[in-house]
């Protein structure tokens, strides 16, 4: 992800965004099916760990 952000293929915000329209549609179907063990607050620590890395 570190090299895909430096070489310019992809930006913060943009993974920011993509990340908050994932986090809004966990529990939703079909997400909900796909991932029935994965929460909102889950994902959104996940997530929050991999960003500070970046």
């Amino acid at each position: 992800m570190q090299l895909l952000i430096r070489q310019g293929y992809v930006d913060v915000t943009g993974l920011d965004r993509l990340c908050q329209d994932v986090l809004n549609k966990i529990g939703s179907p079909p997400y909900d099916r796909l991932f029935p063990n994965l929460s909102q607050q889950q994902f959104s620590q996940h997530y929050q760990a991999v960003r500070w890395l970046l």
